[in-house]
């Protein structure tokens, strides 16, 4: 019999949240046999990866979903299908795909920037306002998203440096307010709250409150586009990442590599630069949604490896460093790894354009 490919929540590897009904639950789709006497399918689950599998349905399933109801909140599941016959005869099981149950109560979430300075919070994170809400039209578009260190407020960058301050941000001075004009590309908050980095596309580096500045692409001479910039987890380096994938670290930010390094073009614009937790490594996305990772950072998937063709906004690190989201210009959201998908703009029937993404930690 033909082979099945077996999905959960239409990804590869998704992490399911259950607890907002009340009730455990995964949710399980795969693609059709092909076999024209074919009868249906079994479904099986265990615990422990290529064996001891239960079968979970008593009944062949003809549909090409199934839900779990029994599964148990805190377990990490590996799901399997087959398919029958009507002579009786099974086929192989396929691929296992992996589901984390987590409670509603302990989730993590995600924050995602509209165009128009709107934010949607999914899963845990929390709402502390957006320009709509308070009727402010920014002077420039928007650029950028960033939570605060406590994930109790963020801040919104505009192009032209201007900074908006929510929750417990705060405003330390912006682009503007020194008369200065820089078009920025990204903000970066220092732990504690009291300091943050502004970027400018030239690779410019500005300092506020108690981020120091450790130097910048024109101060080291560098003629390059400057797109997005990391702080190291000690808060004394950071890295910028050039159009052409090239990576410049400052301070204690160590080099781990680079495209151009590799002799790699991408096939398509990058876009952005997320560190591991540790900083010993960071990953690069560009626009198609492709993924490279250096150091210590894990490749765990990518649109193109997915067959997806979407331009991508942003990558963000799930809480325990075993996957990540990729955010989608739509607001479509893509989970990898142990990544948990909390819902996405297109999911709420909302057709906003997004720029970015900021995940809760449970901090």
């Amino acid at each position: 019999m033909s082979a099945i490919k077996l999905f959960i929540s239409c990804l590869p590897i998704a992490c399911l949240v259950s607890g907002q009904l009340l009730a455990s639950s995964v949710s399980l789709a795969w693609t059709a046999n092909k076999e024209t006497n074919l009868a249906g399918y079994w479904i099986y689950r265990t615990q422990t990866s290529g064996s001891n599998y239960i079968r979970l349905n008593a009944n062949i399933v003809t549909s090409l979903s199934f839900v779990d109801t029994t599964a148990v909140v805190g377990t990490t599941y590996y799901y399997a299908v087959s398919a029958m016959n009507t002579s009786g005869l099974e086929s192989g099981k396929s691929a296992e795909v992996q589901a984390v149950v987590v409670s509603a109560a302990s989730t993590t979430g995600y924050t995602i920037l509209g165009t128009d300075g709107g934010v949607f919070a999914f899963g845990g994170a929390q709402f502390y306002g957006s320009l709509p809400a308070l009727g402010v039209i920014p002077n420039a578009p928007l650029s950028n998203l960033t939570m605060t260190s406590t994930e109790h407020g963020y801040y919104m960058m505009g192009l032209d440096g201007g900074v908006f301050c929510f929750g417990d941000a705060l405003f330390l001075g912006s682009l503007p307010g020194l008369g200065i004009q820089n078009q920025t590309v990204d903000l970066e908050a220092m732990l504690g709250g009291q300091g943050y980095y502004l970027l400018g596309l030239d690779g410019g580096v500005f300092a506020f409150g108690t981020a120091r500045f450790y130097g910048s692409l024109p101060s080291v001479g560098v003629v390059n586009t400057a797109l997005d910039m990391e702080v190291t987890p000690s808060g004394r380096g950071y890295w910028i990442l050039g159009a052409d994938g090239g990576i410049f670290a400052f301070g204690d930010a160590a080099f781990y590599g680079s495209l151009p390094q590799l002799g790699v073009a991408p096939a398509a614009p990058m876009k952005r630069i997320k560190s591991t937790p540790d900083g010993h490594g960071y990953y690069l996305l560009c626009r198609d949604g492709e993924v490279f990772a250096f150091g210590n950072a894990t490749f765990r998937g990518s649109l193109p490896s997915l067959g997806v063709v979407k331009q991508a906004v942003d990558l963000e690190i799930t809480p325990a460093n075993q996957g990540y989201y990729i955010l989608g210009v739509d607001g479509g959201i893509f989970s990898f790894g142990d990544a948990c998908f909390f819902g996405s703009l297109p999911g709420i029937g909302l057709g906003t354009a997004t720029l970015d993404m900021e995940v809760k930690t449970n901090r």
